[in-house]
């Protein structure tokens, strides 16, 4: 755990942040193939970093939630904790967030096999996200489905919705975190496009 300090140089006057930490005995971490390395928050950070690329939060967010899970950790397991407690511990912080974070953490710690588990950690957050695009009803499908024709943009900007557009940007977010795939970007995009359809 540590203590976050603003304090001035008395040299120049100028004000920086120190973050203090009490020296404890380190916690052992049991990684996947049961090897052991010492805890290292850095590289906590250092994933949240990367999930967190070009969204809007800040450094300084990431190292209080960091630290958060630093004090669990020393809280909970007194001598050795597994990787799979660390990554759910950052994957609750993160689903709270940022969800664009969320999905590129999971699709990195989950390991996904195919395309069926990764819709289904997707669904859940497709559910529970609130409608920024009001999307409108023009024509019937031969199953008795809306199509999904236009959408209006939080400018309020009406625009031809476009599939492909959903793709771009799922397979974007999937190479910032070592995505190669970008078939499985179309697939998901194609699910994505079916949801509204029922939603609508």
């Amino acid at each position: 755990m540590s203590v976050k300090r603003r304090r001035e140089c008395l040299n120049c006057g100028r004000r920086f942040t120190t973050y203090e930490r009490v020296e404890e005995s380190p916690v052992r971490v049991i990684k996947k193939d049961g090897s052991r390395i010492n805890f290292d928050r850095n590289k906590i950070l250092s994933g949240l970093l990367k999930a967190c690329e070009k969204r809007p939060v800040s450094t300084e967010i990431l190292e209080t939630i960091v630290s958060e899970i630093e004090s669990v950790i020393y809280d909970k397991f007194e001598r050795e904790v597994e990787t799979t407690s660390i990554g759910e511990l950052v994957m609750q912080h993160l689903r709270v967030l940022d969800k664009v974070a969320y999905v590129r953490f999971a699709s990195v710690y989950r390991e996904f096999k195919d395309i069926n588990e990764f819709i289904n950690e997707l669904t859940p957050l497709m559910h529970s996200t609130k409608k920024t695009n009001r999307i409108k009803q023009v024509r019937m499908e031969g199953n008795n489905t809306m199509a999904v024709e236009t959408i209006q943009k939080r400018n309020s900007r009406m625009m031809a919705f476009d599939e492909s557009k959903i793709a771009d940007a799922i397979f974007k977010a999937a190479k910032a975190v070592g995505g190669a795939d970008r078939s499985i970007a179309a697939e998901l995009a194609s699910v994505v496009t079916h949801f509204l359809q029922k939603r609508i």
